[in-house]
């Protein structure tokens, strides 16, 4: 008979190059304190423990105590000498316990096995999981208290999983990246009733050309005030401070979420309101009749659905922004608009984000 439970899945990142620079007994006196805190740790979120390897399979009631959990863990083993990162995977789903013989337990057998699609759905989130991370399925997330911070990663194909699996994550470790794709996982978005891989879907956004540095902070607050339904953030600061890349970065991170594609409109070269049509038109790929063009950009952006539109460069040309922007704004009700520029642009529904300087290395 199937119960619904939490499974909490971690691992230890790096644990054979850590066994391998400490020595055998090094790295035993560290893995003790590691099973200990683990442990113990289980008695406060009312957890049990299931299986072990580097990580643990852990069990419990309620997803909240399994959250809590994780968080406590990852603090905890950060605090070993010398610390430990892990990365974790939180999935509720039906399962089946299922008890070992007494006489196979004692040659070693677990006391209780779980068997049942939930356990390779918890390891698969937590494979995907980066150092001091946790990564938790939509139906994890709808187990938690209100009051809970989570950012979206979108949905995801897993090897095995029959249906596409929307990913949170729960900030509290020391990472916030999207989760990098793999051959057994990877990022869909649906197209007509369809999942498709994002890496699939139409964009117009410039390639990233080196690594991206500073500004990880601002990313999650971009995506909580869209995620909260702003449809336009003006990332507002000084020239070559990191607001365009910033920009591309959101774009990259969140392709997924926007099925519509995401556009990149470089607004360098306009000086006026036919400036800005034309270099959207030009980055969208629409060509222009004789009639309204600024009309015709907003129902082409319109006929992409839930899209993403950049527009770089809006202070040289932000006194024509309502007369552009704003039209699109009403008139392509699921697009979502970020402007980069020096200045506010001052228009109806406009939320800001300022971006200070990066300081020096």
């Amino acid at each position: 008979m199937s119960d619904v439970r939490a499974l909490l899945v971690t691992d230890v990142v790096d644990s054979t190059r850590l066994i391998n620079t400490l020595g055998d007994e090094a790295s035993a006196a560290l893995w003790t304190a590691h099973d200990r805190i683990a442990r113990d740790l289980l008695r406060d979120w009312r957890g049990r423990e299931i299986d072990k390897t580097d990580g643990f399979l852990l069990l419990f009631s309620a997803a909240q105590d399994a959250l809590g959990y994780a968080h406590a863990y990852h603090r905890a083993i950060a605090g070993l000498d010398p610390p430990l990162k892990a990365r974790a995977g939180l999935h509720v789903g039906a399962v089946v316990l299922r008890e070992n013989p007494a006489a196979d337990v004692a040659m070693g057998a677990k006391p209780v096995e779980v068997e049942g699609m939930a356990k390779p759905i918890a390891a698969r989130v937590m494979s995907l999981a980066g150092e001091g991370q946790t990564l938790l399925t939509e139906t994890a997330a709808h187990g938690l208290d209100a009051g809970n911070r989570l950012r979206c990663h979108g949905h995801w194909r897993l090897k095995g999983v029959p249906q596409a699996v929307e990913l949170f994550e729960a900030p509290g470790g020391s990472a916030t990246a999207v989760p990098t794709e793999t051959p057994k996982a990877y990022r869909v978005a649906l197209q007509g009733d369809v999942w498709v891989p994002v890496r699939e879907m139409a964009h117009g956004l410039r390639a990233e050309r080196d690594a991206f540095i500073g500004r990880r902070e601002l990313l999650p607050e971009i995506g909580r005030r869209i995620d909260e339904g702003a449809r336009l953030v003006s990332l507002i600061g000084i020239g070559g401070c990191g607001k365009t890349r910033l920009a591309l970065r959101f774009a990259w991170e969140s392709l997924g979420e926007f099925p519509g594609g995401a556009w990149f409109c470089d607004l360098t070269a306009a000086r006026n309101a036919d400036g800005i049509v034309h270099a959207a038109a030009d980055s969208l790929h629409v060509p222009l009749g004789k009639e309204d063009a600024t009309a015709q950009i907003g129902n082409a952006i319109a006929s992409r659905g839930r899209c993403l539109v950049i527009l770089d460069n809006f202070e040289q040309v932000a006194q024509h922004a309502d007369e552009t922007l704003g039209r699109w704004l009403n008139c392509a009700g699921d697009a979502v608009f970020i402007v980069t520029t020096r200045d506010v642009l001052g228009i109806a529904g406009e939320q800001t984000l300022a971006v200070a300087p990066l300081l020096p290395a």
